[in-house]
């Protein structure tokens, strides 16, 4: 019998300063992972921009955008598809806190091998 795999969920950090309601952080949840499927993460920006290379086949997740602590300044999206041996870069379309949670979220997805930029869109 085949091993399902584990469901994974991440909390990143970056960095907005030394004040709490400033930081930006950013949540993958309910990513399934095979045995010996690598996928990495890193900020960078200020912690501004989330980087999620995938090492393996392609993974659905979900995704949490926060400024601070307080809920309204939260941006979600579901049922992301990061594709295989690929680097996604994520950033919101502003971390203003009155419009966050209302923002697109611009997505550049590279060749984890060439380096090429295979497509860019916003959702």
């Amino acid at each position: 019998m085949q091993d399902a795999g584990k469901v994974v969920d991440m909390a990143i950090g970056g960095f907005g300063g030394g004040i709490p309601s400033q930081r930006f952080w950013f949540e993958v949840l309910g990513m399934t992972l095979s045995p010996g499927h690598s996928v990495t993460t890193s900020v960078n920006n200020g912690g501004r921009e989330l980087l999620i290379r995938n090492d393996g086949p392609d993974v659905q997740f979900d995704l949490n955008v926060h400024l601070g602590y307080r809920t309204e300044t939260t941006l979600s999206r579901t049922s992301i598809v990061l594709s295989g041996n690929t680097l996604v870069s994520l950033t919101p379309g502003t971390w203003e806190s009155s419009a966050l949670a209302s923002s697109k979220i611009m997505a550049k997805t590279i060749d984890a091998k060439s380096g090429v930029v295979l497509r860019t869109e916003e959702f």
